[in-house]
């Protein structure tokens, strides 16, 4: 199943160091849709009912495959002195792999809206009795005599 080309690639990149191998970019692409499946087997099914736009699934293969052309190394930090010399490299995670941002994984299965249970934080202490009852706040109607004394 292949929804990116090396052409998708070259049509979003930005600057001047276009990936001049495109077999690179298309095992790339195998690579980062082999991703996206084994995290969504269901998505192709998804396009296919048009719940989800085959844009957005080659939006987020193709910024997978950007990242790693763009930073091989996956460098988090880079600097360079020209007097008296100096160098660095900052490793970030220690492997340029493909993966998927917080924001791709959201496009690609967006957070429903909705609750899936609720908790009452504060539910009624006393139930059959309405709230009103027992206003203000911190005046509560005696419970079970206990707090009703005459003496």
């Amino acid at each position: 199943m292949t929804w990116a080309t090396p052409a998708d690639v070259e049509a979003r990149w930005v600057g001047s160091s276009i990936p001049a191998d495109s077999d690179v970019v298309e095992a790339l692409i195998s690579d980062a849709e082999a991703i996206v499946l084994s995290e969504y087997p269901g998505i192709q099914a998804r396009i296919d009912d048009a719940s989800l736009a085959q844009a957005v699934v080659v939006m987020v293969v193709c910024r997978m495959v950007m990242r790693v052309l763009r930073n091989p190394e996956a460098l988090t930090y880079w600097q360079q002195n020209t007097g008296p010399f100096g160098q660095g490299k900052n490793y970030g995670s220690g492997n340029a792999d493909i993966w998927m941002s917080s924001e791709e994984v959201e496009l690609l299965a967006p957070k429903r809206r909705g609750k899936a249970f609720s908790v009452d934080l504060a539910p009624n202490a006393y139930p059959g009795v309405p709230v009103s009852a027992y206003e203000p706040a911190n005046q509560f109607p005696p419970l079970f005599g206990l707090l009703d004394s005459d003496d």
